[in-house]
C-alpha cells in the first residue's frame, strides 16, 4: 500500500488490508482502496458511515471473496459505500441477511422492474414452504426485507426512476399486504373451522399506495367491503369474521418483532370514519357515497385501487364510484373544498422544512393537480388515476397544464420525492422533515449531487416557491402584499385589477392565463414592485403602464426574470411613472421590447450603433436614456441629429444606388436638424437642389419617390420640403439658377431666417458650395433696419401672447422664449455675413461662444442665453417625455405640473415656476436691447 486517503480512514485500510492478506496482491489493494476513495469524496463518506461499511463487512460470509468482486465488479463498492453513507436500514438488512447483497447485486436483479405476477408467484412459493401461521408471516416479513434492500438499491445507485421505484414499492406493499390478509383469513377460517365459506372481500388501496406511488416508510391506507352479511355454520355472521381478521391483519403487519414489521395499516379513509364499523357491504359503502359521502372523498377515492381479494367486487365499486368522484355538477367547488383542506393542514403544519407538508411541498402540487382531475375526469376517463407522475403528462396532454408547466411540476415532483425517499430510507423513519443543520442535510445534499447544502437549499427554496405559485395559479389563492391596500392610489379599484393581472395574468373574465413559472417569477419582484408604489407619487400610472406592456407579452415570464435585477426594475419603473412618450411607444413594439430586454437601452449610444435601426427605436433609445439622466437633453439632441443625418446619408446612398440620375445634385437639412438641435418634436426639413436645370419630369419624380421613401422609412418623425421657395405648391427639386432669381427678386425675411441652418446631407458638394456662396451674397445686401423690421413682426406674427405673470408659458413661443433666442441669433448671424458659412451648422452654445469672441454680445449676455437655452430645452423636452406635450406648453397650476418639479429636483413648485419667470426676462430683455428698442 503506497497511497494516502483523505475520506477513509486508517482503521478501514487496515481491516481491509487484515482480511485480504495472502489474497489480495498491493497493487489489487491499492485499486479497491482507491476506489473506495473516489467513491467516498462524493458521498459525504463520514465516521457513521464507516462504521456501517465496517459491520456489513464484518457480517459477510465470504469477505475475500467479495470484496475481489468489488475490484471486477464496480458497482459492487459503489453500492457498497452508498448503503454505508445514505441507509441505517439498508445497512442493518445487510447485517442481518448479508446473502441479500450478493443476490441483490447481480445484474439481472438491479436490472429489471418488480412485476406483479411474479412477484406474487415467488412470495407465495417461499411462504408455502412454512406450515404455521407466525412461519408464515415471518416469510413475508423476510421478502419484504429482502425486496425493499434490491428496491433501495436500485434507487440508490441511480438505476431506477421515481416513477420506478415508487411502483416497485407499491406492488411490495400490495403483494405482502394481500396475501397477509389472505393469510389471516385463513387462520380466523380454521379458528371457527370453516373450510368454505360463499361470501366475497374486497380490499382497496388508498392514498399513496393506491396510486402506485408509495415511499419506502408509507402508512397503507385501505378499505374493505363485502359481497352480503350472511350467518356462517358456526353461527357467527360474516361481518364477525371479517372483523376479526382486519384486526388479527392489522396486528401481525403492524407490529414489530425480532423480524421487524411490515407496515402500518390505517382504515380511517373508510365510510363514516375510525368509529364505524371496520368492514360493510358494497352495498351500504355505495349507498353512504350517494347519501352523504363528503366533497374531500372524492379527492380521497382519486387514489383508489385494487389491492386483493375479489375482483369482479373491485370493478362493480369502480364502476359505481366513478360518477361520484366525477359527477356533471359539483355541490361544493372541489377547488374551495381542496383549498380549505390544504389551510388545515398548513396550520397544524407550521413548519417549512417539511417536504410533504409545508407551503410550496409535495401537497402543494397534488392538491391542485386533483383539483384539475376532478374537473376535468369525466370528459377525460385517461384523467382518472392515482399517480401524480402520471396525471401530469395527462392534463398536459389536454391543455390543462402547459408544456413548460408539466416539464417543471414532474421535475419538482421528482425532486421532492427523492428527498423524502432518502430521508425515510434513512432509518425506516416516516419523516417528511429537512434537517436545518448537520450531518443529515450534508448527506442529502451529497446523495442529489448538490455541491454543498447551500446550493441544495437554494434550489429547494426556488422550487418550492414555483410550485406554490403553481398551486395558487390552480387553486384561485391570492397572495397581495401585506400593505398593498395601504397604497395611496387614487383609484384603488382599477390598481388592484391591473395588480392582479400582474400577479396572474387574470382577464377579465377572471380567468388565470400566467403559468407557475410566471407567477412565480412576478413573486420574486413583487416586495420590490410594493416598496417602490409606496414611495412613488403616481402610483396609478406606474401599475397601469406596467399592465400595459405585459398584457400585450406573449411571455411575461422573461419580463419578469429580467426585472429581477434591481437597476433595471427602478429604471423600468422610472419609466412606467413618468415616461409617457417612451411606454407609448414600446407598449406594443416588439423590436422596442427587445431593446428594453437585451439591456441595449442601457448601453452607450453612438451613431455607428443607430444609423441601421428604425426611426422609432433610435427616439425610444433616447427618449429612455434621457428620461433615466444617463444623458443631458443637450447631448443627447446634438447625437441624435447626428445619427438622423447619417440615416438619411445611408438611406440616399441605398435609394441612389437602384436609381440611375444626373450626379450633380445635393441633399441638404434645415431647422433644427441642421444645427445638431433635433428634438423629440422636431420634424426632417430637406432640400433637394440640382447643379443644372430642375425642369425635367424624370428628375422630379425620382426625388418624390425619394421624399416618400424617406418618409415611409423615418416615420413616425415628418419629412417633408415645406421650406423650398414657394412652399408646399412648388415643385420638389430647385436648381441654383433658379435659386438665384428667387434670391434676388422675391425671397423674404423669414427664409433667410431658415437658411441660417443648413447642413450638407448627401451629392455633390459642388453644387453645394455654390449655394453657399449665393446665400452669403444675398445675406451682404441685405440691410440692416429692414432685417430688423421682418424679425420682430415675424416675432409679434408667431408668439403666443402671454404675459410674465400669467399662468401659463409657452416655452418656444412665448415672451421670452426659446424662439426669442433663435431669432436673435438668425439676426445676428445675418447681420455678420462673415460668420455665415461657418455657424450656419452649428449649435446655438457654439454660435454664442463665437459671438463673444467678436464682442458682438457681451460675456454676461452670451452666459445668460446659454443658460436659459439650455433650462428651457430640458423643460420643454421632460414635458414632452413625461406628457407628450408636442405644443411646448406649460401650465403652472395643472396636475402635470405638479410632477415636473420633482422630477427636476426642484423642492416645491413655486421654485420651478420662479425660475423659469428669471430665465424668461433675461432672455426677453437681451432680445429687446437688440431687436426691440421700442
Amino acid at each position: 500500500m503506497t497511497k494516502t486517503h483523505n475520506h477513509i480512514s486508517d482503521t478501514l485500510v487496515k481491516t481491509v488490508a487484515g482480511f485480504t492478506v495472502g489474497y489480495l496482491s498491493n497493487k489489487e489493494l491499492d485499486a479497491l482502496l482507491s476506489s473506495w476513495e473516489t467513491e467516498a469524496a462524493h458521498i459525504c463518506f463520514t465516521a457513521g458511515s464507516e462504521s456501517n461499511l465496517l459491520r456489513m463487512l464484518h457480517s459477510l460470509f465470504d469477505k475475500v471473496y467479495f470484496l475481489k468482486d468489488c475490484l471486477t465488479h464496480p458497482h459492487y463498492s459503489k453500492a457498497f459505500l452508498r448503503v454505508a453513507s445514505f441507509s441505517n436500514y439498508l445497512t442493518d438488512i445487510v447485517v442481518r441477511n448479508p446473502e441479500y447483497l450478493y443476490w441483490a447485486l447481480s445484474g439481472e436483479s438491479l436490472e429489471r422492474n418488480l412485476d406483479d405476477q411474479t412477484f406474487k408467484e415467488e412470495v407465495e412459493k417461499a411462504v408455502d414452504l412454512f406450515k404455521s401461521f407466525t412461519g408464515k408471516v415471518n416469510a413475508i416479513k423476510a421478502m419484504k426485507r429482502k425486496y425493499m434492500l434490491r428496491i433501495g438499491l436500485r434507487d440508490n445507485l441511480g438505476i431506477a426512476t421515481v416513477l420506478e421505484t415508487t411502483n416497485d414499492l407499491s406492488i411490495l406493499a400490495k403483494t405482502l399486504s394481500a396475501l397477509l390478509f389472505s393469510i389471516c383469513y385463513d387462520e380466523v377460517k380454521t379458528k371457527y373451522q370453516l373450510e368454505v365459506i360463499n361470501r366475497k372481500y374486497c380490499i382497496i388501496a388508498l392514498g399513496k399506495l393506491g396510486g402506485n406511488e408509495l415511499n419506502y416508510s408509507s402508512d397503507i391506507d385501505l378499505m374493505i367491503f363485502y359481497d352480503k352479511n350472511t350467518k356462517l355454520k358456526n353461527g357467527k355472521e360474516y361481518h364477525e369474521l371479517l372483523t376479526q381478521t382486519i384486526q388479527l391483519f392489522v396486528e401481525h403487519a403492524s407490529q414489530a418483532t425480532d423480524k421487524g414489521f411490515l407496515f402500518r395499516v390505517d382504515f380511517r379513509l373508510r365510510p363514516d370514519g375510525k368509529n364505524s364499523p371496520l368492514a360493510r357491504t358494497l352495498t351500504d359503502t355505495l349507498r353512504y357515497y350517494e347519501s352523504r359521502g363528503e366533497d374531500w372523498e372524492r379527492q380521497m377515492l382519486l387514489k383508489a385501487s385494487y389491492l386483493g381479494g375479489d375482483e369482479k367486487l373491485y370493478l362493480g365499486f369502480a364502476n359505481y364510484i366513478s360518477s361520484y368522484i366525477f359527477p356533471k355538477n359539483f355541490s361544493f367547488s372541489p377547488i374551495e373544498q381542496i383549498k380549505k383542506l390544504r389551510k388545515i393542514i398548513l396550520d397544524i403544519n407550521k413548519s417549512g422544512q417539511n417536504i410533504k407538508l409545508s407551503r410550496g411541498g409535495i401537497r402543494d402540487i397534488e392538491f391542485p393537480l386533483q383539483a384539475l382531475q376532478l374537473l376535468n375526469g369525466g370528459k377525460h376517463p385517461s384523467l382518472q388515476t392515482g399517480n401524480s407522475l402520471i396525471a401530469i403528462n395527462e392534463l398536459q396532454k389536454f391543455n390543462l397544464l402547459k408544456k413548460k408547466e408539466a416539464g417543471f411540476l414532474s421535475e419538482a415532483y421528482i425532486f421532492f420525492r427523492r428527498i423524502e425517499h432518502f430521508l425515510q430510507l434513512m432509518n425506516d423513519a416516516q419523516t417528511h422533515t429537512i434537517p436545518e443543520s448537520g450531518e443529515i442535510l450534508d448527506k442529502l445534499s451529497a446523495f442529489l449531487e448538490f455541491e454543498n447544502k447551500k446550493t441544495f437549499l437554494n434550489e429547494l427554496s426556488e422550487t418550492k416557491n414555483k410550485v406554490h405559485a403553481f398551486y395558487r395559479s390552480v387553486m384561485r389563492e391570492e397572495k397581495e402584499a401585506a400593505d398593498f391596500s395601504n397604497l395611496p392610489f387614487k383609484d384603488f379599484h382599477t390598481a388592484k385589477r391591473n395588480y392582479q393581472f400582474l400577479k396572474t395574468g387574470v382577464g377579465i373574465f377572471n380567468q388565470k392565463t400566467f403559468d407557475a413559472q410566471t407567477i412565480a417569477n412576478f413573486e420574486k419582484i413583487e416586495p420590490r414592485f410594493v416598496e417602490y408604489l409606496s414611495r412613488a407619487k403616481a402610483p396609478d400610472i406606474i401599475i397601469q403602464n406596467f399592465a400595459r406592456i405585459i398584457r400585450q407579452e406573449n411571455f411575461p415570464s422573461m419580463w419578469f426574470e429580467t426585472l429581477r435585477n434591481r437597476k433595471v426594475f427602478e429604471a423600468f419603473l422610472l419609466i412606467c411613472e413618468y415616461g409617457r412618450f417612451p411606454v407609448s411607444l414600446f407598449a406594443e413594439d416588439k423590436l422596442l421590447k427587445e431593446l428594453f430586454l437585451s439591456g441595449r437601452v442601457f448601453e452607450k449610444l453612438s451613431v455607428d450603433n443607430l444609423v441601421y435601426l428604425p426611426a422609432k427605436a433610435i427616439r425610444f433609445l433616447f427618449s429612455v436614456q434621457v428620461l433615466l439622466k444617463m444623458i443631458s437633453p443637450e447631448a443627447a439632441s446634438e447625437l441624435l441629429s447626428k445619427a438622423i443625418v447619417a440615416k438619411l446619408q445611408h438611406s440616399c446612398e441605398i435609394f441612389f444606388s437602384k436609381e440611375k440620375t444626373d450626379k450633380n445634385f445635393f441633399v441638404s437639412v434645415q431647422g433644427s436638424l441642421a444645427s445638431k438641435q433635433f428634438t423629440f418634436t422636431s420634424d426632417i426639413d430637406l432640400l433637394f437642389i440640382s447643379g443644372n436645370g430642375a425642369n425635367n419630369f424624370k428628375l422630379q419624380k425620382q426625388f418624390t419617390k425619394l421624399l416618400h421613401s424617406l418618409q415611409k422609412e423615418f416615420s413616425p418623425i415628418e419629412v417633408d420640403c415645406r421650406l423650398r421657395p414657394e412652399g408646399k405648391s412648388s415643385q420638389i427639386v430647385w436648381d441654383l439658377h433658379g435659386y438665384k432669381n428667387y434670391f434676388e427678386t422675391r425671397i423674404r425675411t423669414w427664409e433667410m431666417q431658415a437658411l441660417c441652418k443648413l447642413e450638407f446631407v448627401y451629392g455633390d458638394e459642388n453644387p453645394f458650395r455654390q449655394f453657399e456662396m449665393l446665400i452669403t451674397k444675398k445675406i451682404k445686401s441685405l440691410d440692416e433696419d429692414e432685417l430688423s423690421d421682418d424679425i420682430l413682426a415675424m416675432h409679434k406674427q408667431v408668439t403666443v401672447a402671454s404675459k410674465f405673470g400669467d399662468a401659463s408659458i409657452n416655452l418656444k413661443k412665448g415672451n421670452g422664449g426659446l424662439l426669442e433666442i433663435d431669432f436673435l441669433l438668425q439676426f445676428l448671424l445675418l447681420k455678420h455675413a462673415s460668420l455665415y458659412k461657418s455657424f450656419r451648422n452649428k449649435p446655438a452654445n457654439i454660435i454664442l461662444q463665437r459671438f463673444k469672441k467678436e464682442n458682438i454680445l457681451s460675456e454676461k449676455e452670451c452666459k445668460s442665453l446659454q443658460s436659459a437655452r439650455e433650462f428651457f430645452r430640458q423643460l420643454d423636452t421632460f414635458n414632452f417625455l413625461l406628457f407628450e406635450n408636442k405644443k411646448h406648453q406649460l401650465t403652472f397650476d395643472s396636475e402635470e405640473f405638479l410632477t415636473l418639479p420633482e422630477f427636476l429636483n426642484f423642492a416645491e413648485r413655486k421654485d420651478l415656476q420662479t425660475s423659469i419667470k428669471e430665465e424668461q426676462n433675461k432672455i426677453h430683455l437681451i432680445f429687446s436691447k437688440y431687436l426691440d428698442n421700442t
